[in-house]
């Protein structure tokens, strides 16, 4: 007897399951859905526009401070990337005409797309000579060739 009731029991549970999920299959496959129209040209934020260009550059901040214990300039730079690739933003110095000093390049390494905080610093001795005049450091873009940030100080 106990069999019997056991067994009509999970009978009843499984039919059960059955009747609920042919429920829920009828509930999803109704046909009062909302139709959309894929010629519809609505803005999608979600959805890349090709034709919109206006991509946001990258910017930075430069600022200088010489040091003359040290016989270095000091640069802070501050730059927003704004997905920029590595390899393409780059600090330029530039030594003072007429000097034995020598201007320089490199690319500065990227840590994070915003507010990426980059310290450099040149020497402005020349076989333990000062290179006065007028330095340069610029924060250029080399995709477009676009200067970010430009500062100079005078060094006597």
């Amino acid at each position: 007897m106990k069999k019997i009731l056991l067994l009509t029991l999970i009978t009843a549970g499984l039919a059960g399951c059955s009747t609920y999920n042919s429920f829920v299959d009828k509930l999803y496959s109704s046909d009062d859905s909302i139709q959309v129209n894929p010629d519809d040209n609505l803005d999608n934020p979600d959805q890349e526009d090709l034709q919109d260009s206006s991509e946001d550059k990258p910017t930075a901040t430069l600022n200088l401070n010489y040091q003359p214990e040290s016989h270095e300039i000091e640069a802070k730079i501050i730059t927003n990337w704004n997905g920029a690739p590595q390899g393409t933003i780059y600090l330029t110095w530039r030594a003072p005409k007429d000097t034995n000093c020598y201007s320089t390049s490199f690319p500065i390494t990227k840590f994070k797309d915003a507010q990426d905080y980059t310290v450099d610093n040149q020497s402005v001795l020349s076989h333990d000579k000062v290179c006065a005049g007028t330095w340069t450091a610029t924060v250029v873009n080399k995709s477009d060739n676009s200067e970010l940030a430009k500062s100079s100080v005078e060094i006597k």
